[in-house]
């Protein structure tokens, strides 16, 4: 009975006024009676909506203060020229796109038309390239939507100082590319993640809601879950009524500037008809997802004051009042506003988008499309992708590759207790280390793992490392329940007698995807760093031979260095079984292969 004014009205000439279409007819309250009907059939923020002050920043917050006094207060900010730190915004002119050959032949997703009139967005093209696009937007009603994942692209992006904190890049989903020639219009909507949102060039207007006014959006009357029902070109008051009383948060945001949107924050987006060139990113990161840093409990720094927030809402099942229920908890957390700075970021750092994955386009280990390299089995992965990814970036970084992000986002080291072998993959040193040994396996090995696998059934572990969404299969709970891989973690990380049907150990698990998500990650950017030499190109796949310049085959060992003048070639020694990657390499860095085959080597 309480919320019976909070369900939507009927509309009084019988028409349907939703996000999907509106025929309504009846302009004429609006004259008859401004008092109630002021707005009425008109646009989003037109019917006397309270305005709420944004707070408004010079430059770019760094990313502590950005996360104890916006993030984990859920609060918006506008950063006025913060994004002027991208290269993106001097660089990204149509001529710029035009003159290298990956960006004109990526193909991004483009839609073909720039409102929305249903619950999600298209029609899209998806074979259409940028160049074409480029030659195309300023007539057609052409609007690219699109995670950037073209490499030269991403190498322009310098993160903002608001993300360069650890706990935020092992958070971020992804960076989407918005590219009009302006006159673009959005639902109001929420996203399930946070969001910064840079104008790389032209203008947009923004309208946010804070989501404990949920109610007055109407969220619980719609089919599809973060969707408000109401039409944003035509609000119509018999049917929304409560929508005019929501208070607003207005802003303009111009070239250069970035904007803060919260998660589950409501917001329209509008970009002007008059801006011949508009191109925006949206940068999100899951804010309140647990991390699972060294040292914590449940993914939070319980020990540093960090308590975990609870479930995050991204449930279809969630109603107005729960989220703001959460909203309003999680933004008087005063344990976090206590803690030290270094202590809620987890360490500044300075990176590009090329240097960390995403977690959404980047995938992580299961998503790599690793069936299709023909896998028969455990040692294959660590032999033909782990090794060759890791040794790449060992020689990356002796070309200057900073590869600091890696163990900011990943330091742990992981045992891989094989049949007949044990693998440890150790990503808490300054460079990745591999190293294989017989199966007798030595108790301080154990001991110095943060993270202990044991694959009980290969067939069951390759269909997991070859599944996209392996959480949502069935073959994820036999794992959780140690029927297939039993997991063991140290104190604090894991409990490994927890084996209750929760998603505690689907955290856990999460953290090995990340580590090899961002060895890709720097894998990539090395072989992107050579990609005006390829006669610098470190890595090469297994069993790829190399040819010479009339065409033929070189037969060759390994050269595991890029220049024959500043290193040797591979020794094997069958005792130890370790291969010396670069015996110049300051402090005598190895990798340790194992038992090394030729195709290892190559």
């Amino acid at each position: 009975e309480k919320l019976r004014k909070f369900s939507p009205g009927v509309s009084l000439d019988g028409s349907v006024c939703n996000v999907h279409q509106c025929n309504a007819t009846t302009d004429y309250l609006r004259t008859e009676d401004p008092e109630n009907y002021k707005g009425h059939l008109q646009f989003f923020g037109k019917q006397g909506q309270p305005r709420v002050p944004i707070d408004i920043v010079e430059g770019c917050l760094d990313g502590a203060t950005f996360l104890k006094e916006y993030t984990y207060k859920h609060k918006p900010v506008l950063m006025k020229g913060c994004a002027f730190e991208m290269e993106a915004v001097d660089k990204w002119t149509d001529e710029y796109f035009l003159k290298h050959k990956d960006v004109r032949e990526w193909t991004p997703i483009v839609e073909t038309q720039k409102t929305i009139s249903r619950n999600d967005r298209g029609p899209h093209i998806f074979n259409m390239t940028f160049e074409e696009f480029l030659k195309r937007y300023k007539t057609d009603p052409f609007y690219v939507i699109n995670t950037v994942t073209n490499e030269r692209l991403r190498d322009d992006i310098k993160l903002p100082k608001s993300m360069q904190c650890a706990r935020t890049l092992k958070q971020i989903d992804d960076i989407h590319l918005w590219f009009s020639s302006g006159g673009t219009e959005s639902s109001q909507h929420f996203d399930t993640h946070d969001n910064l949102l840079a104008m790389i060039d032209g203008s947009k207007h923004v309208l946010m809601t804070d989501p404990i006014h949920s109610l007055g959006l109407y969220m619980d009357y719609h089919d599809k879950f973060g969707l408000s029902p109401i039409n944003v070109r035509k609000i119509d008051l018999t049917v929304y009524p409560l929508v005019k009383e929501v208070p607003i948060v207005e802003v303009n945001i111009t070239k250069g500037d970035v904007l803060y949107i919260p998660t589950h924050w409501w917001h329209q987006i509008n970009s002007f008809k008059d801006d011949t060139r508009n191109i925006a990113l949206s940068m999100g990161w899951h804010g309140f997802f647990p991390v699972h840093e060294q040292g914590s409990e449940d993914g939070f720094r319980k020990d540093k004051g960090m308590k975990s927030f609870g479930s995050v809402p991204h449930s279809d099942g969630l109603f107005s009042l729960e989220l703001a229920e959460w909203s309003n908890k999680i933004r008087n957390l005063e344990n976090i506003h206590q803690m030290a700075p270094e202590d809620v970021c987890g360490g500044q750092l300075d990176t590009k988008l090329s240097d960390t994955y995403m977690h959404d386009p980047d995938g992580n280990w299961y998503s790599y499309g690793l069936g299709g390299w023909g896998f028969t089995s455990p040692k294959d992965w660590f032999t033909e992708w782990v090794i060759p990814q890791t040794r790449n970036i060992h020689y990356a970084a002796e070309k200057g590759l900073d590869v600091k992000h890696l163990k900011a986002i990943c330091d742990y080291k992981i045992t891989w207790i094989l049949k007949d072998e044990v693998i440890v993959t150790d990503f808490s040193q300054d460079l990745p280390m591999v190293s294989r040994m017989n199966s007798r396996i030595e108790r301080h090995v154990l001991d110095e793992s943060d993270i202990i696998i044991r694959i009980n059934q290969y067939d069951r572990f390759l269909q997991w490392l070859t599944t996209s969404y392996p959480e949502k299969d069935e073959y994820f709970w036999e794992f959780k329940d140690g029927k297939c891989i039993d997991f063991q973690m140290k104190p604090g990380l894991f409990d490994p007698s927890d084996r209750k049907f929760d998603w505690r150990v689907g955290n856990a698990m999460m953290q090995i995807p990340r580590c090899f998500s961002q060895l890709n990650r720097m894998s990539e950017k090395s072989k992107y760093m050579s990609r005006d030499n390829p006669r610098d190109m470190m890595y090469k796949a297994p069993y790829e031979r190399e040819i010479n310049e009339d065409g033929g085959e070189i037969e060759t060992q390994a050269e595991t260095c890029s220049s024959k003048e500043s290193c040797k070639l591979a020794q094997t020694s069958s005792s130890k079984h370790t291969i010396a990657i670069n015996s110049n390499l300051k402090g005598n860095r190895f990798i340790r292969l194992g038992r090394a085959t030729a195709a290892a080597t190559r």
